[in-house]
């Protein structure tokens, strides 16, 4: 379903495979935020990761109820990455108050970088690095498969309760 990506001063949308774009201008208050976060819900509850890729370049300020819904959006969706781009100090100060909100209250921030560039293709950039290390990272199908069922352990039990076959 395509949707009108404005929402009041702001713009979010989703970008397949796995991105979710916002811009921020100015304030950003509880009547936008609280539907940029709905959306953003809405678009990461069936991925199995998403980044956020969010032009700073003009943000002035976020509600302290905007600020505390998104940290909750942020723990609910399947966050992998964090960057912001053309961010003046301020900005970058108003995203890492979320991200360590993120991490005080959820401890995924941890595992989820937070990143700045000067530039949306300098964004853009690191999140296609940051696919590929979590692509390489993954252990493939086979060798889950054969985690769950070592070869030494002929009869193992499969999930479910069935025996192992072997091919015998």
């Amino acid at each position: 379903m395509t949707r009108e990506p404005n929402i009041g001063n702001q713009t979010t949308f989703f970008e397949a495979p796995d991105i979710i774009f916002l811009k921020l201008k100015g304030a950003c208050v509880w009547e936008e935020g609280s539907e940029i976060n709905r959306r953003h819900r809405e678009w990461g509850k069936d991925l199995d990761r998403v980044f956020f890729l969010i032009d700073l370049s003009e943000l002035d300020r976020i509600d302290p109820e905007v600020r505390k819904d998104a940290t909750r959006t942020l723990a609910e969706v399947p966050l992998r990455g964090m960057v912001g781009f053309s961010a003046p100090i301020k900005a970058k100060v108003i995203a890492k108050l979320i991200f360590t909100a993120l991490n005080l209250f959820s401890k995924k921030a941890d595992r989820v970088p937070l990143n700045f560039t000067a530039t949306e293709e300098e964004a853009r950039a690191w999140i296609a690095e940051r696919r590929r290390e979590l692509d390489a990272a993954a252990p493939s199908a086979e060798a889950r498969a054969a985690a769950a069922n070592p070869p030494d352990q002929p009869n193992a039990k499969r999930p479910g309760g069935e025996e192992a076959s072997h091919g015998r």
